[in-house]
Order: structure tokens, then C-alpha cells, then sequence
């Protein structure tokens, strides 16, 4: 009963973990250095547990292919799906979750106190010995039910995604060039006024945009225009970066030293922009950037 329990938590654990990967992939991730500690800890904690509960072979296997994300791409992608959803439908980038990230040094920390526990109730390799007998003691009929559920789920992840990423009427349009071109002018004017600060920001920017230029048009088009999409996007980028802490000195001041005051101004001249354009009025956005310097007094 314990395996079972450890087994359910190392699945929450790996969802949450692939959840949390988005953001820091993007350098959007609060407390970076705290995460990967926790990550890595959890990589080993599932590792002692694999190999304890599915004996050394077994569990080598299972540890590989869950650290390939093989495992999260056959069977656990359902539980991110409706996240992936709203990062295509939005042309905005949406914040981590507080609550999901928050739980997840407690799972992590649980797994271990549990994974010592287990030590002394359960025996080794108990659940591969079960599922053997269970199979009438055939290796050969398990490994095609195995292989067999997770081509099924695969082939119905790629059907679904297709349904959600797909252009309505069929054929995706690619990126006009004067689009691309648009684009680039907004970024080096930007930079002309902020100077080298801005190339973190800009560096997401261009990195979204060489990664799929295909799902950049899609957002453009919903956003209206390539203006209002890229200042939507430098709002979301600079305002992440300088609430992230990464730049403050101390609790609630931005470091002189570094691009946070920058990233602050850049923060505001985006929500200007975004006003000019009539894409949000003045009151709201002079109460996001309220926001934004409360929320950089709590951080640090």
C-alpha cells in the first residue's frame, strides 16, 4: 500500500515538475536556485524508490524514462493540457501558480521521510514481483500491455494537440515577413532608449519568436497587431523578471547595480504603449504598475 502512495506522489511530483520546467525555461521562475535544488533532490528520491520497488533492472529502466520525460509524454500530459491550451488561446504570458509551486518542496520532502519508511515495511522489487504474478508470470505479455497503452496514449496526445493547435480552417499561415520585420523595429527601438538592459527581455522575446513563428503569427492576429502583441509580451517579461527577487539588493529594494530599475521603467513604458493603443485604459494601467512596485516591496 505504501508503493502505491509513493507511486501517486512521484506522479504529482513529476506533473508539478513539468509545470514549474515551463517557467524557469523561460526564466520566469521565482526563486530558480531553490527550485533546481528541490528537482534534484526529487530525481534522486524517485530513483531509490523505482529501484526499491521494481528491483535494479526494472527500476533503471522506469528512472530513464522518466527522466527522458518519456513517462510524462505516454501518460501524465491530460493533467497540463488545459495549460497549454490557455498559453495558445492568450497572447500573454501566464504567471506560475503560488499555490503549485509553493506544495511542491513539501511533496518533495514528504517522498523522502515516506521513501525511508517504505525501507522497513515494504520488500524489494514487491511491485514488479505482483505485477508478474498478476500476468500469470509472463515478462513478455506485461511489457506489450506497457508498450501497448503508451503508443494508444501517445497517438491520442498528438490527435488532441493537433484539434487545439491547428489553424481554424485547417492550414496554419506562416509569418509575413514585414510581420517579423515590424517586430524586430520595435525591439531596436526600444533598446535605443533603454540601452543593454533590455536585452534580457529581448532575448525571450526573439526566442519565442524563432521557436514558432508559426504560433506568433496565430497570436498576432488575435492580439490585433504586431504592436500591441509585443508590448502585451514585454509587460508580461519585464514585469516577471523584476517581482522574480533575482534583481533586488535586498528585501523590497532593486539592486543599482544591476538592470532592475531598468526593467521597471521598461515595464512601465510598455503599459504607456499599451494605453496609446487603446489596448488597456489608464486607470488600469496605472494600477499595474501600483501593483507592481507593492509587489517588488515583498520580494528580495
Amino acid at each position: 500500500m505504501l508503493d502505491l502512495i509513493i507511486l501517486l506522489l512521484i506522479l504529482i511530483g513529476l506533473v508539478i515538475h513539468r509545470y514549474l520546467t515551463n517557467f524557469w525555461e523561460q526564466g520566469m521562475l521565482p526563486y530558480a536556485t531553490g527550485f533546481l535544488t528541490f528537482a534534484n533532490i526529487f530525481l534522486v528520491i524517485y530513483l531509490i524508490n523505482f529501484v526499491w520497488i521494481f528491483g535494479f533492472v526494472v527500476g533503471i529502466i522506469i528512472f530513464f524514462l522518466t527522466s527522458l520525460q518519456i513517462v510524462y509524454a505516454s501518460f501524465l500530459w491530460p493533467f497540463l493540457l488545459s495549460q497549454l491550451i490557455s498559453v495558445y488561446k492568450k497572447p500573454t504570458i501566464p504567471k506560475v501558480n503560488p499555490l503549485i509551486y509553493g506544495s511542491w518542496s513539501y511533496i518533495v520532502i514528504g517522498l523522502g521521510l515516506l521513501t525511508v519508511i517504505n525501507f522497513f515495511v515494504s520488500d524489494y522489487a514487491s511491485l514488479t514481483k505482483s505485477s508478474i504474478e498478476f500476468f500469470g508470470g509472463n515478462y513478455i505479455t506485461l511489457i506489450i500491455w506497457i508498450v501497448g497503452i503508451a503508443i494508444l496514449l501517445n497517438i491520442i496526445r498528438s490527435y488532441v494537440l493537433s484539434k487545439f493547435l491547428e489553424k481554424d480552417g485547417g492550414k496554419k499561415q506562416k509569418p509575413k515577413d514585414s510581420e517579423v520585420k515590424e517586430i524586430m523595429e520595435i525591439l531596436d527601438e526600444i533598446e535605443n532608449k533603454f540601452g543593454t538592459d533590455f536585452d534580457v527581455v529581448r532575448e525571450y522575446v526573439e526566442r519565442g519568436l524563432d521557436t514558432n513563428k508559426e504560433q506568433f503569427l496565430e497570436l498576432v492576429q488575435k492580439s490585433g497587431s504586431v504592436h500591441k502583441y509585443v508590448y502585451t509580451v514585454i509587460a508580461n517579461i519585464s514585469g516577471d523578471m523584476v517581482e522574480s527577487g533575482q534583481y533586488h539588493i535586498y528585501r523590497g529594494v532593486l539592486n543599482p547595480m544591476g538592470p532592475g530599475e531598468n526593467l521597471l521603467k521598461i515595464f512601465d513604458f510598455a503599459m504607456d504603449e499599451l494605453v496609446k493603443v487603446s489596448e488597456t485604459n489608464k486607470e488600469h494601467a496605472e494600477a499595474q504598475k501600483k501593483a507592481i512596485r507593492e509587489n517588488i516591496k515583498n520580494v528580495g
